[in-house]
């Protein structure tokens, strides 16, 4: 861990959280802005590095695949949807990964977001409480009444 750059991350976040709330003149930010500003300064700074041997002639090709190289953005997405309460077992990887990519390889806007991760705490929030409701199958229900028209019940 560089703990320089672990210092100005959280510097970085607590200045953003003081200005975003004195610009808009409110006390508290929800835990959704909290993230993103988190989310942004650790993948911007970078604080987590893999230290590679000094006596190698050149770094394991392990290292250079996507785990190592996204170790501070993996990191970042799993701490904020933390931070939301968000189980990462509940989000779909392919949705993780793609949070995981677009922080490694695009340059994200903290207040955009703010509503992405809302979005997604509810979303979540509702899959965990919803209910499968049967569909309708309109061919299931032919092929059963014509096997049976005398059934009353279909009618």
């Amino acid at each position: 861990m560089n703990m320089s750059a672990l210092h100005v991350a959280v510097k970085s976040w607590h200045d953003d959280l003081y200005k975003y709330r004195r610009y808009h003149g409110i006390q508290y930010l929800n835990k959704h802005k909290q993230a993103a500003f988190l989310m942004h300064w650790i993948t911007k700074t970078k604080p987590i590095f893999i230290p590679l041997s000094q006596t190698a002639p050149a770094p394991h090709p392990d290292y250079s695949s996507s785990k190592y190289l996204t170790v501070n953005e993996t990191f970042a997405v799993a701490l904020g949807f933390r931070l939301i309460d968000i189980d990462l077992i509940e989000v779909d990887s392919h949705i993780v990964g793609k949070f995981i990519y677009d922080y490694y390889y695009r340059s994200i806007n903290s207040k955009q977001m703010f509503l992405t991760l809302e979005l997604l705490a509810e979303l979540t929030k509702f899959k965990t409480n919803f209910v499968e409701i049967p569909v309708f199958d309109l061919e299931k229900y032919k092929t059963s009444t014509k096997a049976n028209p005398n059934d009353s019940t279909m009618n």
